[in-house]
């Protein structure tokens, strides 16, 4: 990822990580696993900020905005992996927000 992030900055970007969700809360993927719900959105968020940290990145994270709204939104495609539309706009939401704030910063 370092090299990745270098070679990025070396074309004028800002690295951003996509930081992923954890799978559907009670979805059979979860169930196969034996994962709990908690505890796999924890882990993820925090391997996620902890490469943004070392690699000086932005972080998109879509997993916490899954975790908060998967309750009472629709996020998860069947499969309880995959987003749904509404989960693929929120993805695009929260990357678009971190992208905004970035470009605001450097004015």
């Amino acid at each position: 990822m370092e090299g990745l992030c270098r070679q990025i900055r070396a074309n004028g970007a800002v690295p951003i990580l996509f930081a992923t969700w954890a799978y559907q809360r009670g979805g059979a993927k979860l169930t196969d696993k034996g994962w709990d719900y908690d505890e796999m959105a924890q882990k993820l968020s925090e391997a996620y900020h902890r490469a943004a940290r070392e690699n000086n990145a932005l972080i998109a994270d879509v997993g916490q905005q899954f975790y908060e709204l998967s309750n009472t939104q629709a996020l998860y495609a069947a499969d309880g992996v995959h987003p749904s539309e509404l989960g693929s706009h929120i993805a695009a939401e929260t990357i678009v927000a971190v992208i905004q704030k970035d470009q605001e910063g450097t004015r």
